[in-house]
């Protein structure tokens, strides 16, 4: 750029106006200044620059560069070598002393041509206090935004641990009714009406265990106990836990091929809700009839794969990543059930990611979603 013709304009001090580009000087929205390179006096100021500075237009002509930057004079002058050299530059961290004796915050841009013989820089200086102080707004927004989340966590985990006591309660009487352990209930309706409180009850307790553990994980505070884990074990328990779901036992579970002899080392706990969380969801979503498949391998690398696949409709692509966040689950509708709050994916992703793994969501063309739980390959002890 320093090789391109600079641009000759005549007329005197004033000849910037003259020159035709006087619309384009005082109607512009930033400070602008024809500043002559070698005595670093300013030889004409735009309209925007004496309203930023407070100057009239006569006193900013002859008025020296260190008038305005007497803080920067050193990074003025480099940038004004770097101008000449280069044919134009830009640079920010400045500041801009006003009449008043204030300064402002500028960001800087010039260009060279040559005036009467003289060689002068074409200054225009934005000022960036709005800049700033939007970005003041958005970190004072965003911290905001961080306590409020930070609020809800601690809420949602309060409010958690009051509801699990009476819904003890609740359970734990409607199953001694169940029993008739203090004799009979008498009318047959009274068995279907506790039936129905012990269900709702058992949902309500899920859900409630589901908030708690996801408030727990976004406020940092859930930990892993580890131990070392059977995934067989992991497997058969979450299939007879799905099989006792009303709603979930005429569906076709198949874990294949084959029972998977993989042992890892993993909170047992957090693997087991993982595994049924997404058996709920591929079994809420399965056709009528239909069938959920649950498998395990491992790749090259050691890592351990776990996998759910159900016959169900699928989900659009635009919205799998949709449906991992909280409360959020998509267009589609299950086939069978409640439909749930949209807890049981997203807290099994965090699960997932809290053990150093993945969980992945596909939806092939053809129909069925497949779930995909990654775990490294330093959790398996047979890689190990």
């Amino acid at each position: 750029m320093g090789n391109e013709p600079k641009p000759t304009f005549e007329g005197g001090e004033s000849g910037v106006l003259q020159a035709g580009l006087g619309l384009a000087f005082d109607g512009a929205y930033d400070a602008m200044f024809v500043v002559d390179l070698a005595s670093e006096r300013i030889l004409d100021a735009n309209a925007e620059a004496c309203r930023m500075l407070g100057y009239r237009r006569e006193e900013l002509r002859g008025l020296p560069m260190r008038t305005l930057h007497p803080r920067d004079m050193p990074k003025v002058r480099a940038f004004s070598e770097q101008v000449w050299q280069c044919g134009r530059a830009r640079k920010d961290g400045l500041s801009c002393r006003t009449r008043d004796g204030s300064f402002i915050p500028v960001e800087i841009s010039a260009s060279t041509f040559e005036l009467q013989g003289r060689s002068c820089l074409l200054i225009l200086a934005h000022d960036m206090r709005a800049h700033e102080e939007s970005e003041r707004r958005l970190l004072v927004a965003k911290q905001a935004a961080e306590e409020a989340d930070r609020a809800k966590s601690t809420f949602l985990a309060n409010v958690s641990h009051e509801f699990r006591t009476p819904l003890n309660a609740i359970i734990g009487f409607s199953e001694a009714l169940a029993r008739e352990a203090y004799g009979p209930l008498g009318d047959e309706r009274y068995r279907d009406y506790v039936d129905g409180i012990h269900t709702s009850g058992l949902h309500l307790h899920a859900l409630v265990s589901d908030l708690l553990d996801l408030a727990r994980i976004e406020s940092g505070r859930f930990r892993l106990e580890e131990a070392e884990v059977d995934l067989a074990q992991i497997f058969d328990a979450c299939v007879v836990m799905l099989r006792e779901q009303s709603d979930a036992s005429a569906l076709s579970v198949e874990i294949g091929p084959g029972r998977p002899s993989l042992r890892l080392r993993a909170d047992p706990c957090a693997l087991r809700q993982i595994v049924l969380n997404l058996l709920t969801n591929a079994a809420k979503f399965a056709i009528p009839g239909g069938q959920v498949r649950l498998g395990a391998g491992e790749d090259g690398d050691g890592r351990i794969t776990i996998t759910i696949e159900d016959d169900g409709p699928g989900i659009p692509a635009d919205e799998l990543e949709r449906v991992m966040k909280p409360f959020d689950q998509g267009s589609a509708r299950p086939s069978r059930g409640r439909s749930g709050v949209g807890l049981g994916l997203p807290l099994a992703r965090h699960l997932a990611e809290l053990h150093g793994g993945t969980l992945a969501l596909e939806s092939p063309a053809a129909g069925g979603t497949v779930a995909t739980v990654t775990l490294p390959a330093a959790r398996n002890l047979r890689a190990t």
